[in-house]
């Protein structure tokens, strides 16, 4: 928790210097996850453990660095975003979803999925009804 403290002060100060207005975001989820950029890369076991922050507006990651230093690596806004429950041949030991964009658009770069892998169920779940909460729907859900 204290690291994001200290990210959003870091945020603040920088509104605060510039004289922007006050970061407006709610925080909903934040955690380390681990994250692939691909169903290529998440078959291939490619994937990388982030500090990740789901907000009302957008995730962010950020590179693991030492102490007080985070590097953000990406945001993306939430807008047109859904989820889905990966099953089937790819399933792993692991709770597993893959973020995309409803329309087909790339949602990462040059990858259309974003593959998210929790050690528990419980994570999975928790952060799940994080997306939940922020509208992001669940293909299951809509189906059912």
């Amino acid at each position: 928790m204290e690291e994001l403290t200290s990210i959003v002060d870091k945020l603040q100060d920088i509104c605060t210097s510039l004289d922007l207005p006050k970061i407006k975001k709610h925080i909903i989820r934040h955690g380390y996850i681990s994250m692939c950029f691909s169903i290529v890369d998440f078959i291939k076991r490619r994937n990388k453990v982030y500090l990740s922050i789901l907000t009302t507006e957008d995730l962010s990651w950020y590179t693991s660095g030492n102490g007080d230093h985070q590097e953000q690596k990406h945001t993306i806004p939430l807008e047109g975003i859904k989820l889905k429950k990966l099953e089937g041949e790819l399933m792993t030991e692991k709770p597993t979803f893959t973020l995309y964009r409803s329309r087909g658009r790339n949602i990462y770069k040059d990858s259309k999925t974003l593959c998210v892998t929790f050690k528990d169920q419980d994570s999975y779940d928790a952060w799940k009804a994080a997306f939940a909460r922020v509208g992001v729907t669940s293909k299951d859900t809509e189906n059912g």
